[in-house]
């Protein structure tokens, strides 16, 4: 059985695997709160150290190399709550709730929907993630950029709505 990078991205000259990864180099630095950091699967050992600390905390069944990266959102950087990027989705670990999953394949979209009072002030703005079998999830979003998120939301959507496989 073929695995995925068996295949290439359409017009790209790129494995579905790479492509995704490209995807996500696009836009991790616009992604993030300033004062958080990434930990990169492919980075220090300390990076690794992290990402395995937060996938032995909540006993995921993932190993470090399904892993793209871990933004760490906890105060004293405890690997505790945070967004775990995956090749097939996001983890997301939010302040007093439980630990979901983003399957990239399940999503339709992402938006942002802001709200304004009577004299035209901003007066709640969320973040939804919207999947295809037609439920919606507010994302916690006080340590990304709602607009960057969305935006990498769509694209990985759009890219994956696309996808043919076809042999090497």
């Amino acid at each position: 059985m073929r695995g995925m990078d068996d295949y290439l991205a359409p017009g790209t000259g790129l494995t579905k695997e790479e492509r995704l990864q490209s995807i996500f180099e696009k836009y991790c630095d616009t992604l993030k709160a300033k004062n958080l950091r990434w930990y990169f699967a492919v980075g220090s050992r300390w990076d690794k150290r992290k990402i395995e600390k937060f996938l032995k905390y909540f006993c995921i069944p993932k190993k470090l190399e399904d892993v793209v990266a871990f933004l760490d959102t906890t105060v004293f950087k405890t690997s505790k709550e945070g967004l775990l990027f995956t090749k097939e989705g996001i983890i997301v670990k939010e302040p007093l709730n439980k630990l979901y999953y983003l399957e990239y394949s399940k999503l339709q979209e992402a938006e942002v929907v802001e709200e304004y009072n009577d004299a035209g002030y901003l007066t709640d703005s969320k973040l939804i993630v919207h999947f295809r079998d037609g439920n919606e999830r507010i994302v916690f979003d006080y340590y990304i950029r709602k607009h960057f998120f969305v935006d990498y939301i769509n694209e990985v959507v759009k890219f994956l709505s696309g996808f043919e496989p076809k042999p090497v």
